[in-house]
């Protein structure tokens, strides 16, 4: 945390996009409630803190291959849907705020690039899901007997941020020093995010936290915990157990009507009856897959496959809105940064494994967490979600970082280090 804070002490841009941060985020939703002005404010806190980025590199402007593939993407998005699309303004509309995240983008790509790891752009994410956290605990709102940290915010846009705001914890716990007081800071930022993100009822962030943490507790101390006695392993067990069990028994005695529906929510996954949820959402990507089947090449335009659904909504699933909406052709401008970072990824997993125990860990758990947005992306669009754009740009940015500085990163040890 000492080199988060030095890091964005020296920066002025790194300042700019951490208020960019918690502005577009947090205030945004919950003061202006998402108004005209407030995207405005935003577009200009983003734009102020690239400016300063470029200033600060000597005013080199350093796109890396993904930004031009996306820059592509946002310009080839723009012509097909001025061709094809019914609704123009929903489109461009989207648009800009494709644009937006991609400003986003850049300044992750460049941060990770100029640190040779991500503990700036992991700490900066761990502590907007804090605020967010807070925020919504303090001023937040009941929609639909879910919570949420304004009308106007998705509930499952809070849950995604608290999943992995809570997943990049965890991954910085795993170097980090377990002493008393940095497991208390832990905790401290550990239990507000889980419980707003309970409190979601995303069943996608919920699933996929527990996840998250069950992949956490394998990856890096699987191997520590099968080494000690049997008594100690059944004892911690059933601490944890316990522990489990009290604040369960806690939630359901303080939150009876969220507990009732989280349980309707999730006794209705498997019912895939037209009037549900899931069987809804299965209804959409069955529509999708035949709008892309009638549309195959430029697709129907950015963000308008809701204009021949009798559903009248997107798909929500990244892979067949990507299909219907861009086409084959936007398909490959869009995913192939993502197919060749994964790739790409799976030989750094073998680079550590005798010089740096720990660093092995932290990067087989950061593939573990790409693996899970690729799921994630199953049931949400990576590029209409800020927070995914976000855990994208941060695993793009690292391969893309590592495959040039691979010889420089390895002695120095794993994703996190203290400068």
């Amino acid at each position: 945390m000492r080199s988060f804070i030095k890091q964005a002490r020296n920066s002025v841009s790194r300042i700019l996009f951490i208020i960019y941060l918690i502005f577009s985020q947090v205030i945004r939703s919950l003061v202006f409630n998402n108004s005209s002005l407030s995207a405005i404010i935003a577009y200009a806190l983003l734009g102020i803190a690239l400016l300063t980025q470029v200033i600060e590199e000597n005013k080199k402007i350093k796109p890396s291959n993904t930004m031009l593939l996306y820059i592509l993407f946002v310009f080839l998005e723009f012509i097909t849907s001025i061709l094809v699309a019914q609704d123009k303004q929903k489109a461009f509309t989207y648009l800009v705020v494709l644009i937006e995240y991609l400003g986003s983008f850049y300044l992750i790509q460049r941060f990770v690039e100029k640190d040779k790891g991500i503990e700036f752009v992991s700490a900066a994410f761990i502590l907007l899901a804090f605020v967010m956290s807070v925020a919504t605990i303090s001023r937040g709102t009941e929609v639909y007997s879910r919570l949420s940290i304004a009308e106007s915010t998705n509930s499952n846009s809070v849950g995604v941020v608290m999943m992995f705001g809570i997943a990049f914890a965890l991954l910085r716990f795993i170097r980090a020093d377990k002493s008393i007081k940095n497991i208390m800071l832990f905790l401290i930022f550990l239990l507000p995010c889980i419980y707003v993100l309970v409190l979601t009822v995303s069943k996608k962030a919920i699933i996929g936290t527990v996840i998250l943490l069950i992949g956490w507790a394998i990856i890096c101390y699987g191997k520590a915990f099968s080494r000690i006695h049997v008594f100690l392993r059944i004892l911690i067990l059933a601490m944890f157990i316990g522990l489990g069990f009290f604040a369960f028994r806690w939630f359901v005695g303080t939150q009876t009507s969220s507990y009732q529906y989280i349980l309707f929510r999730f006794n209705s996954l498997n019912d895939l009856s037209v009037d549900r949820s899931s069987g809804e959402r299965l209804a959409l990507i069955k529509e999708g897959f035949l709008v892309f089947l009638n549309h195959p090449i430029i697709g129907v335009g950015y963000n308008n496959y809701r204009y021949y659904s009798n559903y009248g909504l997107y798909t929500h699933c990244f892979y067949i809105e990507m299909l219907a909406c861009t086409g084959v052709l936007g398909t490959i401008v869009f995913a192939s940064p993502i197919v060749s970072s994964f790739t790409h990824y799976i030989p750094t997993l073998k680079h550590t494994s005798e010089r740096d125990e720990w660093g092995l860990y932290e990067r087989r758990y950061l593939f573990y967490m790409y693996i899970v947005l690729l799921i994630i992306a199953w049931t949400q669009i990576i590029f209409y979600e800020f927070a995914l754009m976000y855990m994208l740009a941060v695993f793009v940015s690292y391969i893309e970082m590592y495959r040039k500085h691979s010889a420089e990163i390895e002695p120095r040890g794993g994703l996190l280090y203290e400068r």
